[in-house]
């Protein structure tokens, strides 16, 4: 999620920002109260930053079921054989990697079961991580620092910090990092609103190759093996979105998507009673394997994109007869556009032809100024097949997802003016050799949510300023360990599909 160049851009940008991020899946700091966090090493966390420095008035923690689960939701769509084939990973043999704290922070070894720091070597920052990567072999992480425009090079054997890489653009923290090959990180630094700066970085050398200054957009970004493939939607207007990719030479090239709109629209008088914005964020997923890049916003046409040549095709989804009326309400903004506040979608590719798509719409209600609130719905998690363009409903109550271990975790949060809360749907795992789905946590607003073996860590609302986080079984659903104190920013590698 970007921030937007510019007052009349801060401005319209701040809307659209609170408009995306009451669907709990912008890329948000894990464990680290308002640090903007961009990890690309495995997987973006998404979550809400601005919930994080609320004061709510919240149920108690001990309002939570003794074991933390409640009766599976069993969507009308769901099936076995709904997801691609998949087996979920073998148990944790030994410790987690993982960043606590913001100002200043810790790197160290975690306790799977607990979360909670084991004896041993530790790393102290001065300031939190903004985003992570994994060399290809394993040998090297690299740490983006929150506040800085530096890179920390970790030994993750011995657990010692081995330098920095510093880029000299002032006040340009790294957002988003991706390994390219054995020798090429990938580094897209600075707000983009105001106009990131893309950077190719031989960290063993710990040498900036190469730097050039994007426009100011707004932006998304997805790793793609030795690519990088960005998204770039206008930053002052609702207007046609742009695909890059990005090589490992640090070349770049574009395609346009007239067929795609994204962006923010700022109302003519600010300081009109009443006015409000209007965003609509497009969602970008790509299958490495076959070398797709897809990009969807709201509504029923995704545009596919050949990596390779950038040749851009336009599909229009299917649905069967039977489920028109209830996809019609998912697929496409209510009837009430004109006063729409936004719409959001994120996708992730789940491989074997498979692509998740979650998010919510954002509409203002109210027929006088005074009256004037926004009202945030899930869009629901839909799965779309690619090789007949059908798209059908998973689960009309997720607002995110993530693919992990060839199971996909459905959970989200929306914030409700009404009562000042989070309102959320818990979390429900959904497997392929799974005879229903598993739900756990209840009704629990959850940020964020991982899977790890039979181990399932989540940011959850726990009624304090701050999000708290679980630790549950997967298998038996019980709470194994619970505290307010936020999720670790988890420090995974070896994931082979993430959203």
């Amino acid at each position: 999620m970007s921030g937007w160049g510019g007052s009349a851009r801060r401005l319209a940008g701040a809307v659209a920002l609170a408009l995306a991020l009451t669907a709990a899946a912008v890329l948000a700091g894990w464990g680290q109260p308002g640090a903007p966090v961009f990890a690309l090493g495995d997987a973006p966390p998404p979550g809400d930053p601005a919930a994080q420095g609320r004061a709510l008035a919240r149920r108690p923690a001990e309002d939570l079921p003794p074991n933390g689960a409640a009766r599976a939701r069993r969507p009308a769509g769901w099936s076995p054989a709904a997801l691609p084939r998949g087996e979920a990973a073998p148990g944790r043999v030994g410790p987690l990697l993982g960043v606590i704290g913001y100002k200043p922070a810790v790197v160290a070894r975690l306790d799977p079961r607990t979360l909670r720091p084991l004896p041993g070597p530790r790393i102290r920052l001065r300031y939190g991580v903004s985003g992570y990567g994994w060399s290809p072999d394993g040998s090297l992480l690299v740490l983006g620092d929150v506040d800085d425009d530096v890179l920390h090079l970790v030994d993750p054997v011995r657990l010692r910090r081995l330098g920095t890489v510093r880029f000299g653009i002032v006040a340009r923290a790294p957002r988003w990092l991706a390994w390219l090959g054995p020798r090429r990180l990938a580094v897209v630094a600075g707000d983009p609103g105001d106009g990131a700066h893309l950077l190719l970085v031989d960290p063993v050398a710990r040498k900036v190759l190469s730097r050039r200054q994007l426009e100011p957009a707004g932006l998304s970004v997805v790793p793609a093996g030795d690519r990088l493939v960005l998204l770039q939607s206008p930053s002052d207007r609702l207007g046609p979105v742009r695909l890059l990719v990005v090589d490992a030479r640090g070349r770049v090239r574009t395609a346009g998507l007239p067929g795609v709109t994204a962006g923010v629209q700022s109302p003519p008088n600010w300081d009109r009673p009443g006015a409000y914005a209007v965003s609509r964020d497009a969602a970008l997923a790509v299958d490495l394997e076959g070398g797709r890049a897809f990009v969807a916003a709201a509504g029923a046409t995704v545009a596919e994109v050949d990596l390779a040549s950038l040749q851009v095709t336009y599909r229009h989804l299917r649905q069967p007869v039977s489920l028109l009326r209830r996809l019609a309400r998912w697929l496409v903004p209510p009837a009430e556009a004109k006063l729409s506040a936004g719409t959001w979608r994120s996708a992730c590719w789940l491989g074997d032809g498979s692509l998740a798509i979650m998010g919510t719409d954002t509409s203002v209600t109210g027929k006088v100024p005074a009256e004037r609130r926004m009202v945030v719905r899930a869009s629901g998690l839909k799965l779309l097949d690619t090789r007949s363009w059908t798209i059908r409903p998973l689960d009309p109550a997720a607002s995110a997802a993530r693919w992990e271990a060839g199971r996909l975790l459905a959970f989200g949060t929306v914030w409700d003016p009404g009562s000042e809360r989070e309102r959320g749907v818990g979390l429900t795992v959904y497997g392929p050799g799974d005879r229903r789905p598993r739900h756990l946590l209840g009704t629990q607003a959850v940020m964020d949510a991982h899977l790890d073996g039979d181990l399932v860590y989540a940011s959850v609302d726990n009624g304090n300023e701050q999000w708290g986080r679980v630790v549950a079984s997967l298998g038996s659903g019980r709470v194994l360990a619970s505290s307010p104190a936020p999720l670790p920013f988890l420090l995974r590698r070896g994931l082979d599909r993430s959203c």
